[in-house]
Order: C-alpha cells, then structure tokens, then sequence
C-alpha cells in the first residue's frame, strides 16, 4: 500500500484548535477512513489545546496513513522535554490519559527546534499496526 501523508501549520490561537479537528476529519474523510475520525479529531483537539496552552506556538498537525493504521502528530516549536502525566487530584491535565485510552500507541519525539506528539489508531478493517521498539508513552 502507498503511504499517504498531509500536514498543515496552524497559529497559537483559540480558533486554530477547530481548525485543526476539521484538517484531520477532512484529510480521513479523502483517504475513506472516516470510522477512525471521532477518536482522531478528540485526540488531536487534546494535542492541539497543549500546544497552544504550554507551548504558545504555531504548531503543525500530521497525518499519515500506513499499512494498520492512522498515525498522527502535533508538533509544536518548544522543544522542551518534560510531559507529564496529572495526579489523581489534579484538576486539569487530562488530555495525555485520554490520548493512551483511546490509541494503539503514542509517544513524544524531539529535536532541537520542536517537540512532537504523536498517537496511531488502528485503521479501521485492519491488524492493529504498532512502531516497532516502542511502547505507550515512551
């Protein structure tokens, strides 16, 4: 199978965030992957808040369809490392936990201009598809 891929780049704005969910359930709905797009837009929309929240950047959103699955990444201009996942109590920081629930895998990537974090869903129809050497969250 051909590997497809579209990204965008959007501001550090309120609105970019609705932007972002229909670039995803536009781009799903072009490859005919729509039963992927409600956990696709939820978990991009949840990467999208964290961008603009804790990076205050523009951020870019990928998709790539691959054989098994649909990964997608939010990559943002702030390189720094560190994510962390709420206590029990806290009272916000609940996007990552709901990112692991709904996806095969997720991870974050770094370079030395911006950090991204990605998740893959199993392709609709499909064997679920994993990265190889990685596991949930590393």
């Amino acid at each position: 199978m051909d590997r497809q891929t579209a990204s965008a780049t959007f501001p550090s704005t309120a609105a970019a965030v609705a932007d972002a969910r229909r670039f995803v359930r536009k781009v799903l709905a072009d490859w005919g992957v729509d039963e992927a797009a409600d956990d696709a837009v939820l978990a991009t929309s949840e990467l999208a808040t964290n961008a603009i929240a804790y990076a205050g950047t523009s951020f870019e959103v990928s998709c790539r369809l691959e054989d098994g699955g649909i990964k997608i990444e939010v990559r943002d201009r702030h390189p720094t490392r560190g994510i962390e996942m709420p206590g029990v109590t806290a009272s916000s920081g609940r996007g990552l936990p709901s990112i692991a629930r709904l996806a095969a895998s997720w991870g974050v990537s770094y370079d030395r201009r911006t950090k991204g974090v990605w998740f893959r869903l199993p392709r609709p129809g499909a064997a679920e598809a994993a990265e190889p050497g990685t596991a949930a969250g590393q």
